[in-house]
């Protein structure tokens, strides 16, 4: 039966699991909700060190001679208070509670996504040193009632009474794949943007540099050609020539001049391709028209 300090224990451990793992898809939450979540987290690791301050006290004082697993425990422990830490100061620190300037975004983000991997892995590790007693809480108690108490029949009890291997890998696969595939988004979401933003830059210097090497042999080509067909042209019919290939020279030149506006103007410069429909992983995120996209999506 579980005491209600035990029940509470297990909802805050419950809930930092839980609550990790979303906040590793801000894609989902958005982003305002992704720095109230962490916020939370942090809170909620904070308490959990308080209310097993009687243990962390304990630990502390036995010599380190005696090196067993609740030493090990304790170390871990200290890891994950700092990685939260860590979470929780560098998120403060890229929010845009504070909005501090772009050149230290990036840096910052790095530490803020690689502490979190490793304090997600160091879940993992807390997870499986515990599995027993997770188990016991996520399977309820049922009586059992034995019709003939034999010694057989209390032995066969006794075998199947507490978590077993299955139980063991079940747990821990659930909690692997959860993990990974948050771990996938965190490292997506980052780096991935990255390539995003670097090729969308890439493309539009090509572009730019495209359309700045063709306009110019285009005039010098339409130049060439009216000269030539001025040259070759005899003096008798100089007159006539003249002034049949100057409108048409006019022509030419009108349509070459105006071929880069209209090409201009139907060209569709997108600045980042992601199509983000609402604040996640990108800080660069804006909407000033109002339609639910992101500016540097749409077209130009």
């Amino acid at each position: 039966m579980n005491t209600p300090s035990r029940l509470i224990k297990e909802i805050v451990g419950s809930a930092l699991l839980i609550g990790l793992m979303l906040s590793f898809f801000p894609d989902l939450t958005g982003l305002n909700n992704h720095q109230i979540l962490g916020t939370a987290l942090g809170a909620l690791a904070a308490y959990h060190g308080w209310a097993h301050r009687g243990w962390i006290a304990s630990i502390a004082r036995r010599p380190l001679t005696g090196f067993n697993r609740g030493h090990g425990l304790w170390l871990l422990d200290g890891a994950l208070a700092l990685g939260f830490a860590l979470i929780v100061g560098t998120g403060l620190l890229i929010s845009t509670w504070l909005g501090l300037p772009v050149d230290s975004l990036a840096g910052w983000t790095d530490v803020h996504v690689i502490g979190s991997l490793t304090t997600l892995a160091l879940v993992v590790i807390k997870v499986g040193l515990h599995w027993k007693w997770i188990v016991q809480s996520l399977t309820p108690v049922r009586p059992r009632s034995v019709a003939a108490p034999t010694a057989m029949a209390r032995a066969a009890v006794t075998h199947t009474t507490g978590p077993t291997r299955r139980d063991f890998l079940n747990l821990m696969g659930v909690v692997g794949v959860a993990a990974l595939t948050a771990s996938a988004s965190a490292i997506t979401g980052r780096y991935g943007q990255a390539q995003t933003v670097s090729a969308d830059t890439t493309s539009v210097v090509a572009d730019t540099a495209s359309t700045s090497a063709g306009a110019a042999p285009t005039g010098t080509t339409t130049t060439t050609a009216a000269t030539a067909t001025t040259t070759t042209t005899t003096t008798a019919a100089a007159a006539t020539t003249i002034a049949t290939s100057t409108p048409a020279a006019t022509a030419t030149a009108a349509a070459t001049a105006t071929t880069p506006a209209a090409t201009v103007a139907t060209t569709c410069t997108v600045r980042c391709n992601r199509g983000c429909s609402y604040p996640g992983h990108c800080r660069r995120y804006s909407d000033s028209n109002g339609n639910g996209l992101c500016d540097l999506g749409e077209c130009l």
